[in-house]
């Protein structure tokens, strides 16, 4: 059976890795055939047929499970209104400021099934919410639909892989039943508080949550920043070593069960009771841990290595791995869009590649660590286009540090908590964990500690892959140091380079709000910001900043801040931070930066930037204020012009009706029905315009009747709301117009056309 199996899992394993490449789904009546054929060739053993059969089945696998996962989400009649329902916390709910943030299960509604799972925000005034807290309430929900940027956090297929079925927040609600269930998360919650009563540092309480319960609640973005920054992320997280430890330790008490009572022995094996102990121990840590990937996986080749003891049988790492890799597709084939997986199975992987034979000394433990950092950078400059330069130093310490004594103490805590009550323990912990989260905040502070990749080609990661197999050959193997000229391709941006005069502009997908890229050979604009939505989020950091390094740029010369209003100016100080040496420019007086003034005006190869707007001596009003930049070279001509308004169009249509006859224009005011003028429409005769504004935002932009104004202008219209960030490129084989949506050939991804689907509202 376990050859079969291990015949199997390659196969399977390669059509479920495949199965996500398709840009859409095949019909499921399709699949099911498919399905039932491969299925019946397995059946009759064809042994020429058996690995495109294992294959065909993991193919149908994953599309029959992401199909259900899509066709489980809220329907596209139901988006953006209310519905009453009963629903169950589950997880443990994160309170703010102003909102509480917490998931969901349906316990019943009308339009969703039941156990479908929801993402929700509470804001104030807003209840004290626990797990298994059960409610009656009206929510305002939607499908889960992200923002669509180079280099940007993909909210829609996270969504899927964690079925979710909608987001949205609660307009009314009462709680109608407590505790009707999640135990476990209770008791999390338990741990969560008695650390957070014991230790008085919050980041040192936080970290403990990580690490004792997989709570990163506490965790704030500049300690990511940290982890990010030293490569020490998945630490944070309870990985699989730390559930390896767990099992460890119930296989020990085990064995000193049989010491002190060694008649035991005639009843039962020691072998296999200690394999029983470690399984049991093991899946209680996993269940406080919330079953992640690393703590999945972790805990499968535990119980496959497990198995083969009791049934007194041997069994490879390599063949573990893969069998454990083939469970967890089978239970939960849409694991494989996740960055858990491919860091988990890819980490371990090259840890066994490099490991086999290598001793048990510091020696090994350096060259797992060096394994780890080589085979794990080509995975994460794919899902996170970064990685961490001093890593493999802060790894080298902190790795045994937090495994060999931070665990060991703060299992022990929880152990003493829950049998007397007592939870001084925790303290020791903390303290020993001080200096080691001090010295990572140092090494953090480096300019070397994080080092971006742009985006790059599909074909370097394979060719990565390899190159990192290729150094990790045993030692003796010659030119093993050529392993490192496949790396290379991670360096190369995807994008070709501009010639003279060539520019491009790229408006990003940044929700109510502007942030533009003005690209030239050797020089990047950047105009506007986006928003800031909170103390802990802006979309400067969130995309503007990620999206900059994607794109390959390194340096911004400019950074022009259209007027103050917060969905121009919010991601201001995050862009500077990034970009310290950015030359700043804004509409508004009353700001210390220089004021952007009509007649200023520069060169970048071969490309000429000009200021329309305002002209000197202006007084601040608001929207009015906005800088309007025109970019022009042979190739074309480009039009920002922030949020003016109807007057400031007209005035310009009258005075610099020449200047503002352009190619593309970004509409003013994000299509307000208070801009785009019918003067200043006819007199910029663009070619294409470009609304940049959030999907169903409250104010209706575009207007309605912006829309048709431009239309029968004959501007061609792109929407980042629908198409994500559009890029529009001017160059000498003439002018080209991108979106990310339509480029992004994912099945996962929401489509449609926007206007059709958006409510109809009449009041902006």
């Amino acid at each position: 059976m376990a050859f079969n199996l291990l015949r199997f899992a390659p196969g399977f394993l390669i059509g479920a890795v495949a199965a996500v490449a398709v840009p859409a789904l095949p019909a499921r009546p399709i699949a099911l055939s498919l399905l039932v054929l491969a299925l019946a060739a397995l059946w009759l053993r064809a042994r020429w047929l058996f690995a495109i059969a294992a294959a065909i089945v993991g193919m149908c696998w994953f599309w029959l499970h992401a199909d259900a996962a899509l066709q489980a989400r809220l329907p596209v009649a139901a988006d953006g209104g209310d519905a009453t329902m009963q629903i169950e916390v589950v997880g443990l709910p994160e309170a703010g400021e102003r909102q509480l943030r917490f998931e969901a299960r349906v316990l019943e509604s009308d339009l969703l099934a039941s156990g479908a799972r929801l993402r929700l925000s509470w804001y104030a005034p807003m209840p004290s919410l626990a797990p298994g807290d059960q409610l009656n309430a009206t929510l305002r929900l939607r499908r889960p639909r992200g923002r669509v940027n180079p280099g940007g956090f993909d909210f829609e297929r996270y969504a899927l892989t964690e079925r979710i079925a909608a987001v949205g927040y609660v307009r009314s609600g009462e709680v109608v039943a407590g505790q009707g269930g999640g135990a476990i998360d209770r008791l999390r919650l338990r741990i969560a508080e008695r650390i957070a009563a014991r230790v008085s540092d919050a980041t040192i309480a936080a970290l403990l949550r990580a690490l004792a319960i997989g709570d990163v609640r506490g965790l704030r973005d500049a300690d990511w920043d940290v982890l990010r920054a030293t490569g020490t992320g998945h630490l944070v997280a309870i990985s699989g070593l730390h559930v390896g430890l767990v099992a460890a330790f119930g296989a020990w008490w085990f064995a000193l069960l049989y010491r002190l009572f060694p008649r035991l022995g005639l009843r039962w094996p020691r072998p296999q009771a200690m394999a029983v102990g470690a399984l049991v121990a093991a899946s209680g840590y996993a269940l406080l841990a919330g079953f992640g990937v690393p703590v999945v996986r972790t805990l499968l080749m535990i119980a496959v290595a497990l198995s083969a003891t009791l049934m007194r049988r041997s069994l490879r790492s390599v063949d573990a791995l893969l069998l454990a890799a083939l469970v967890i597709v089978a239970i939960d084939p849409l694991s494989l869009l996740g960055a858990g997986f491919w860091l988990s199975f890819v980490g371990v992987g090259f840890l066994i590649w490099a490991m086999t034979g290598s001793e048990t000394s510091f020696a090994g433990l350096w060259r797992a660590q060096v394994a780890m950092s080589i085979g794990l950078l080509p995975i994460g400059a794919w899902w996170f286009a970064q990685t961490s330069a001093i890593g493999f130093a802060a790894n080298l310490f902190a790795v045994p540090w937090i495994t060999f004594v931070i665990v060991p103490l703060l299992l022990l805590a929880m152990l003493v908590d829950a049998v007397s009550g007592y939870s001084g323990l925790f303290t020791l912990p903390a303290v020993l964990l001080q200096p080691l989260w001090s010295g990572l905040a140092a090494g953090a502070q480096s300019p070397l500690a994080e080092w971006q990749f742009a985006q790059f080609a599909w074909w370097a990661l394979p060719l990565a892959v390899l190159g990192s197999a290729w150094m990790l050959l045993p030692r003796g193997v010659p030119l093993r140091f050529l392993g490192l000229a496949l790396l290379l391709p991670l360096l190369v941006p995807a994008r070709d380079n501009f010639g003279d005069g060539e520019f491009e502009l790229t408006t990003f997908d940044v929700g109510q709000g502007l942030s533009v890229l003005v690209r030239t050979r050797d020089h990047a604009l950047l105009y506007d910001t986006g928003a800031r939505l909170s103390a802990d989020f802006d979309f400067g950091d969130a995309v503007v900043v990620p999206s900059l390094r994607a794109l390959g740029v390194r340096r911004l010369d400019r950074l022009m801040i259209s007027h103050l209003d917060d969905d121009h100016a919010g991601g201001r100080g995050s862009v500077l931070r990034a970009f310290p040496d950015a030359i700043e420019s804004i509409g508004n007086d009353a700001d210390p930066a220089p004021r952007c003034e009509a007649g200023q005006q520069w060169e970048w190869d071969g490309v000429r930037f000009e200021l329309l707007h305002p002209p000197p001596h202006f007084p601040d009003l608001d929207n009015d204020n906005s800088c309007v930049l025109r970019i022009s070279s042979r190739h074309g001509s480009a039009l920002l012009p922030g949020d003016i308004g109807a007057l400031i169009e007209q005035r310009l249509a009258r005075e610099q009706a020449q200047a503002i006859d352009v190619d593309v224009v970004v509409a003013a005011h994000h299509g307000s029905k208070h801009s785009s003028s019918p003067e200043f429409v006819a007199a910029a005769s663009a070619e294409t315009v470009i609304f940049a504004r959030g999907w169903r935002n409250h104010f209706c932009h575009p207007a309605t009747d912006v829309v048709a104004r431009w239309a029968a202008a004959g501007s061609a219209a792109h929407d980042t709301a629908v198409e994500g960030s559009v890029r529009a490129r001017f160059g000498a084989e003439g002018r080209s117009i991108h979106s990310a949506r339509a480029a992004s050939r994912a099945f996962w991804r929401e489509r449609g056309d926007d206007r059709a689907q958006e409510r109809t509202r009449t009041r902006e």
